[in-house]
């Protein structure tokens, strides 16, 4: 069964994903042998993303580690930081130095194509952007957990939606609602349309409880 929630704040959602997990989720040994309590199949529904509380005080990270990645995300990191892939190049630059057709390279801002056809056509259902690239991801180690965004204007407002194949509930959910918000706030502000409601779904949500129980039992205490 679908565990759905919707809330005003990415705050609210932050806390009661961590708490339902850690309450009802089941033992889940990874491929990597780590252990993690995990729920399936997760809807958040976020209304008005940007008019509430968008981090738990719970949360070990503040607002500077929020802010900066969304910048990344949305701009891009320097060119001194390197990672096997990041969201900012698979969303914005998909396909620089994995794929190569016809003797060209690749590289497609999948952002400036959501922006693009939702100015072309405003009841698209086109509008959206994917992380995976099967030639390279089905071999590498380190894969993305953000696979799809799509965007839709209804009723003259901004919604997005998105997918998480996997997503770190305690670690990187507050830090992904909150980046991606911001990108829907980019992609509204660039459209001149107020943002709308912000949809976050996962199919494994799930919190690595013995690796990161220092930060757990934090969250878990602060009232």
């Amino acid at each position: 069964m679908t565990f759905t929630i919707t809330c005003c704040s990415v705050a609210g959602s932050h806390e009661i994903l961590v708490n339902h997990i850690m309450k009802h989720g089941i033992d889940i040994l990874t491929e990597s042998n780590e252990q993690t309590k995990e729920i399936t199949d997760v809807k958040v529904k976020i209304v008005s993303p940007h008019e509430s509380t968008r981090i738990s005080s719970k949360c070990f990270m503040g607002i500077m580690g929020f802010t900066e990645y969304a910048k990344n995300l949305i701009y891009g990191y320097k060119a001194s930081v390197v990672f096997e892939y990041n969201y900012n190049e698979r969303l914005r630059k998909w396909g620089e130095n994995t794929i190569q057709l016809y003797n060209t390279d690749v590289s497609i801002d999948q952002i400036k194509y959501i922006i693009d056809k939702l100015e072309s056509q405003t009841n698209s259902r086109r509008a959206l952007a994917v992380t995976w690239i099967p030639a390279y991801d089905e071999n590498a180690d380190d894969v993305p957990c953000l696979q799809f965004i799509q965007c839709l204007i209804r009723n003259g407002q901004l919604d997005m939606f998105v997918l998480f194949r996997s997503e770190d509930i305690l670690s990187a959910y507050g830090q992904n609602a909150y980046g991606l918000t911001e990108m829907q706030k980019y992609i509204a502000d660039t459209l001149g349309i107020p943002t709308g409601d912000y949809h976050h779904y996962i199919v494994s949500a799930h919190i690595y409880h013995i690796r990161d129980s220092y930060e757990l039992d934090k969250f878990m205490k602060v009232e």
